[in-house]
């Protein structure tokens, strides 16, 4: 799996953490991945595209969980700051 990830503040201070997760072989979207986060309790699934959105609330470090039928489980560490992520 491949994994790609962003973050934004809005104005309100929320923050999220956006990606694509592709196969890494055929480079395809996955689709109805879930993807959590256990710091915020927060998760969500990937869409058509393998596109996600995950609403963290906070400035911080995240562990972000993926898993999707047939692939093996992932796991990334993210830090959310003002200025987008790491």
């Amino acid at each position: 799996v491949l994994f790609a990830i962003t973050s934004s503040p809005t104005e309100a201070a929320e923050y999220f953490v956006s990606g694509r997760i592709l196969n890494a072989e055929t480079n395809e979207p996955v689709v109805f991945a879930y993807v959590s986060t256990h710091e915020t309790n927060t998760s969500a699934l990937s869409d058509d595209n393998g596109m996600f959105v995950l609403r963290v609330n906070a400035i911080g470090d995240f562990h972000i969980h993926i898993e999707a039928f047939g692939y093996e489980a992932f796991a990334n560490h993210v830090t959310v700051n003002a200025n987008g992520a790491d």
